[in-house]
């Protein structure tokens, strides 16, 4: 069985752009909630992400979370 991200067809700028995209709404979110630590935090995800599709995954040198 092909994995979902195969049978997708996804880059990964693909990906980092969704995550961006989830974030700025959760930033929002915790902004309204006044959540201020988990909106600063959320905002640096946007960022990274933002970096990361432009990039394509690669982001001051790593090429994942593990290395």
């Amino acid at each position: 069985m092909a994995s979902a991200r195969s049978e997708l067809k996804t880059t990964t700028a693909d990906t980092a752009q969704y995550i961006g995209g989830m974030a700025k709404e959760l930033r929002a979110l915790a902004a309204k909630s006044e959540l201020g630590f988990l909106a600063y935090l959320l905002a640096m995800v946007e960022q990274e992400a933002e970096k990361a599709s432009q990039s394509g995954g690669l982001v001051e040198g790593k090429s994942g979370a593990s290395g």
